[in-house]
């Protein structure tokens, strides 16, 4: 037996199936080890013929992976976390295995897959991929003895002393989980991870540096070392410090989405402190993103009159009380109350673009009273200002915008900015002479232009009677950013010259590289374009192979409003495999497009909805925004 697939598992049904997919074809074995998962992880790996071993969720990272590789028998062994997958030649990887005379061998990590993040000049979602040390030979005198990959290398010199470790560019793919809650209801936006230094928390050693490894782990893209390192540290604290390890735990566990477990970590949190305000917070948090409006709404009043009883107010879990509990009281149609509520989550809270949205929703504020209540003569509103126009571009107020432009004074003279504005109010408008106008008249010191060429460039696609512009293309590549030049000029051959194209890539990081930035792309085009644009980006993306790129594109339908195809797309996706994310998109579909018996279906296969439909459909975030 040449080659053993190890997984430690915890709460991974969304993503399992994929990650077995991917190299069942090249393994001997699969042996996955569940830290008692709650959801179906266990279930989907034994149909796929994995060997499943169950332990208990106090099992640490470390014995968790020499269990699982005591269990593997291949003279090498491969580690892949329950999110991840492998996208290369594989069968190439049995010919290296066979022939090598190396020890161990440390693989590239990388994300990819849609994010919706913007490009500028502080992007680092090209960074260089992460190191780690995940094949190996089998040995039993090799053995983990922390919570991290590269801790088995020490025993691997113990054994072999000069051991030979290379690197193989045989990428660890990590696909980016699709989400449709707005950037300003994600768990992080709404709390901080905790240290205890701010709140005069004095931690135990052990348990402080489990807690800061932890966390991390976590800002890494490392979930599970960071939950185990986590719950680590909350069985090294004292009794009366586990709270505060507790509640940098359920932010991890809310960033990844695993419901079901902060279901149970709430529960146990509330018996043993009930009158904890974080954990009162996050189970009216947990009630509204399930659609449980009334039960939301109770929660966060009766946290309310806790806080007011309160001799040490925290201000934010205040305001950010305030701001759930008025977006629970608008889906329950309460609009009045619910207005009261935003208008004091406002005060503190003034660039919010999901409170300033559901204000103009419910208010239907006219020009001067728009100006008098957010301020807009004040040179401190500076970032509201942004805020807004983004929010009334979305809701197309284009006339209430120009009218914005011409008398507010806080950008007057900041040039840049206003040009990009008013191009994209005319882009949005179709009114593309005037939109390149625009643009063109903003300066290369504007930091975001970048994005001013990307316009231009889909402009002379729109634009009846434009040719080709190299010079648009050039100056992407001296911006440094040869992916994007490299995709546009593709692209331009076949748009404009219909010229058939091959290319190749040194290696796999670069091709999936080449696929992010496609996808962002193909975003834009869907956003301002439409017909042959889009299709000829999506045949390119489609031409590279990647697995998932099914699920991608359909999700890019689904956010810019192309039901039909979406559901085509997440559909087909759906039958190569369950994936929760996807069918809870599908059963928003059929019921927006009224397939009442097909929304129950879909429904039964997802599992929580990520927001309600009333805030997806307010607080769609514009990649090439300006953010300050």
């Amino acid at each position: 037996m040449l080659l053993s697939v190890c997984m430690v598992t915890n709460d991974k049904g969304k993503t399992i199936m994929r990650t077995i997919k991917s190299v069942r074809g090249i393994a001997d074995e699969i042996i996955l080890v569940d830290r008692d998962s709650m959801d179906s992880t266990r279930k989907i790996a034994e149909e796929l013929g994995v060997k499943v071993y169950r332990t208990g969720r106090d099992t640490s990272f470390r014995e968790s992976h020499n269990l699982a590789k005591e269990k593997a028998g291949g003279k090498w062994i491969l580690l892949l976390e329950g999110d991840e997958e492998l996208l290369d030649d594989l069968h190439q990887l049995r010919a290296v295995l066979k022939n090598t005379d190396s020890t161990g061998f440390y693989l590239p990590g990388i994300n990819i897959g849609f994010a919706g993040k913007m490009k500028s000049k502080t992007d680092n979602s090209y960074s260089l991929p992460r190191l780690s040390l995940r094949l190996y030979r089998n040995r039993k005198e090799y053995r983990y003895t922390d919570d991290s990959y590269e801790s088995i290398t020490a025993s691997i010199l113990k054994v072999n002393g000069e051991a030979t470790l290379r690197i193989l560019h045989l990428p660890i793919v990590k696909r980016n989980i699709y989400s449709l809650i707005p950037e300003e209801l994600r768990p992080l936006s709404l709390f901080f991870f905790q240290s205890g230094e701010d709140e005069g928390i004095i931690l135990e050693e052990d348990a402080l540096q489990y807690l800061r490894s932890g966390i991390k782990s976590f800002q890494q893209g490392e979930i599970s070392e960071a939950i185990a390192r986590l719950e680590k540290a909350y069985t090294l604290a004292g009794t009366a410090n586990r709270v505060l390890i507790l509640q940098n735990l359920l932010l991890v566990l809310l960033e990844d989405k695993q419901y079901k477990r902060v279901e149970e970590q709430l529960r146990t949190g509330l018996e043993d402190y009930p009158d904890n305000i974080i954990f009162l917070f996050w189970q009216g948090y947990l009630e509204y993103i399930k659609g449980e409006y009334i039960s939301a709404i109770n929660c966060f009043k009766y946290l309310l009159g806790r806080l007011s009883l309160s001799n040490n107010l925290d201000r934010k879990l205040l305001n950010n009380s305030y701001f759930l509990l008025a977006l629970s009281l608008f889906a329950n149609n309460k609009r009045e109350e619910a207005c009261f509520y935003l208008e004091k989550a406002f005060l503190n809270d003034k660039a919010n673009k999901l409170i300033i949205n559901l204000l103009l929703e419910i208010k239907g504020i006219d020009i001067d009273e728009l100006f008098d209540f957010f301020q807009l003569d004040n040179p401190a509103n500076r970032e509201l200002l942004f805020s807004l126009f983004e929010c009334l571009l979305s809701r197309k107020e284009y006339e209430l915008l120009q009218l914005i432009y011409e008398r507010q004074n806080i950008i007057r003279n900041d040039e840049n900015r206003l040009l990009y504005w008013k191009g994209l109010s005319y882009l949005k408008q179709k009114k593309y002479h005037m939109a390149l106008k625009q643009f063109k008249m903003i300066k290369p010191d504007f930091p975001y232009y970048q994005n001013v060429l990307y316009l231009q460039w889909i402009l002379n696609l729109i634009m009846p009677g434009r040719i080709e512009s190299k010079s648009i293309v050039n100056q992407i590549k001296l911006l440094g950013d040869k992916i994007s030049w490299t995709i546009i000029n593709y692209f331009n051959e076949i748009y404009f010259y219909e010229r058939g194209l091959f290319f190749s890539f040194d290696h796999q990081v670069a091709k999936l590289k080449f696929y992010n930035t496609a996808l962002y792309l193909l975003d834009r085009l869907m956003e301002y374009s439409t017909g042959r644009s889009i299709i000829i980006m999506m045949e390119l993306i489609n031409s590279l192979g990647i697995p998932g790129t099914i699920n991608d594109i359909g999700f890019l339908f689904y956010i810019h409003g192309y039901l039909e195809e979406a559901y085509e797309y997440l559909k087909i996706a759906n039958e190569k495999g369950e994936f929760p994310m996807e069918s809870s998109i599908l059963a928003e579909i059929c019921r927006k497009k009224g397939y009442f018996s097909e929304e129950k279906k879909w429904k039964e296969k997802s599992e929580y909805l990520d927001s309600c439909p009333e805030v997806k459909i307010q607080c769609r975030k514009f990649a090439l925004f300006v953010e300050y």
